[in-house]
């Protein structure tokens, strides 16, 4: 059997998986299969999934491509013609089978409208003198069936006559037999008042040349735009997103990244970028990261790419939290809540503030009062982690602290040795040494530490304190932002 198309009528496309218009963001895409690429016999059914559509029959074994011999239309259709029966060859003769049967397509998007070209056929032996028809030819009709989300469905049919008999040349037991089929091509468009979520092709030995459906290539529908989402998962440091697109693949990119800065910082990004499937959530966790969130959502080899912003802000830590984190961190400390009165000191014990960033009013992190240089519960030097990470704020804040206390200690020994006989200080003298250091006063000069060498009951001659004794005083005249900032710290401790 040879399928036959008119040679006027001209088809929609006759691209294989080819997209076109959508020049701009969210404008509709055409969509136009057809089934050259594909061998005779093939089953269809997830082959074009990438491109937004899945393929289905109720016949056993179908749908299955056809290759139609001879070509019924070189011309137009270079080499071989390939049509999408609803079901496998019917058994004696080869091609599409007669029997009434359908072709479904659920679409993994939406679509918008829909069309396809088709042909019909009868097969040899059919009787084809006219006058077996009572002087007319036989008609066939394909009805089209589109179904919306929420049961809406919409019809169109098409009703088309057998053009006159053609003939081709059949060998059989070798001798050559003539017999006639008869054809028909036709067309059905639609584009029903809702979104198509599937669509049924319906009738009696019928075949699909192309499909052409219109459709946004991606459609979001997790999270809403502009949102805020907030650091309350995980102690405070991770935000757990709920992300859902519907697209004309088999899956859908989402590139983006996280930003964030301060009033004198640059930015800071965060990239993150993954894959979902088609209409499924995803969840995806964002840790010890905020801002602004900002990426492009899109499907291979679709030009319409959809934006997304939203916004991940922070979350009211309890006081309780952080006395616990800071005692769990100096543990070995002289003074083991002393962790504690630098966080009261450096943000009043907040990591994350009331304030407006990204025009959203939420907790936000605590930034220093030079416009952000520093930022969070210890007033760490600004990243992104430190700012919304605390609990990685805290931690580089207790090994910062251990670093001032070794430089605090290697500061001690430099001033003993320019002063013979002075004693070491103590555990407590040496964190607040330490404690200077790591405040706003820290200087390097041996002059401005807390401590400073005195002579008590002698005369200083070079190193030495004669008729007395070398001892440490609170370095007040040589510094007196350090030494009131250890004061201030030590009040305050919890």
């Amino acid at each position: 059997m040879a399928t036959g198309i008119r040679p006027d009528f001209v088809p929609m496309a006759l691209l294989f998986a080819t997209l076109s218009g959508a020049a701009a963001a969210h404008a509709e895409t055409q969509t136009t299969f057809d089934f050259m690429n594909l061998t005779d016999g093939t089953p269809v059914t997830t082959q074009f999934k990438n491109r937004g559509v899945v393929f289905s029959s109720s016949i056993n074994g179908g749908p299955m491509v056809y290759v139609a011999e001879p070509n019924p239309d070189p011309r137009r259709y270079p080499g071989q013609l390939h049509t999408l029966c609803m079901g496998p060859p019917r058994p004696g003769w080869g091609g599409c089978r007669v029997d009434e049967g359908d072709i479904t397509l659920t679409f993994q998007s939406p679509a918008r409208s829909l069309s396809s070209e088709f042909a019909g056929v009868l097969p040899p032996g059919f009787p084809y003198n006219g006058n077996d028809f009572g002087g007319s030819l036989p008609q066939t009709a394909v009805t089209l069936t589109v179904f919306g989300p929420n049961g809406e469905t919409q019809s169109k049919k098409f009703i088309g006559y057998y053009d006159s008999p053609d003939w081709m040349v059949w060998q059989f037991d070798w001798k050559w037999w003539h017999s006639p089929f008869y054809r028909m091509s036709g067309n059905l468009s639609i584009t029903p008042p809702f979104d198509i979520v599937k669509a049924t092709f319906k009738g009696t030995s019928f075949e699909l040349i192309d499909v052409t459906f219109g459709g946004v290539c991606v459609r979001l529908r997790k999270p809403a735009e502009d949102k805020t989402f907030h650091l309350s998962e995980s102690n405070y440091t991770t935000a757990n997103v709920v992300f859902n697109a519907s697209g004309l693949a088999d899956k859908i990119d989402w590139r983006g990244n996280v930003k964030y800065r301060t009033i004198v910082s640059p930015n800071f990004y965060a990239n993150h970028d993954f894959t979902s499937a088609p209409g499924l959530d995803q969840t995806e966790t964002f840790a010890g990261v905020g801002g602004q969130f900002m990426a492009e959502v899109s499907v291979a080899g679709c030009p319409d790419k959809k934006p997304l912003e939203f916004t991940i802000a922070g979350a009211q830590i309890s006081a309780g939290s952080v006395t616990d984190r800071l005692l769990s961190l100096y543990t070995g400390g002289t003074t083991p809540r002393l962790l504690t009165g630098f966080a009261m000191v450096e943000s009043t014990y907040q990591h994350f503030l009331r304030q407006t960033r990204y025009n959203v009013a939420d907790y936000w992190p605590h930034e220093s009062y030079d416009g952000g240089s520093h930022i969070g519960l210890m007033q760490m030097p600004v990243s992104m982690q430190m700012a919304f990470d605390w609990l990685a704020n805290t931690q580089g804040a207790a090994a910062l602290f251990q670093q001032k206390l070794s430089a605090a200690a290697r500061l001690e020994t430099r001033i003993r040795k320019t002063r013979t006989g002075l004693r070491e200080l103590t555990a407590l003298e040496r964190e607040n040494m330490a404690i200077l250091l790591y405040g706003p006063g820290a200087s390097a000069a041996l002059t401005e530490q807390y401590y400073a060498p005195v002579c008590v009951g002698g005369t200083v001659v070079q190193s030495e304190c004669r008729g007395g004794v070398w001892n440490w005083v609170v370095n007040a005249a040589g510094n007196a932002k350090g030494a009131a900032y250890v004061q201030k710290v030590r009040a305050s401790i919890q």
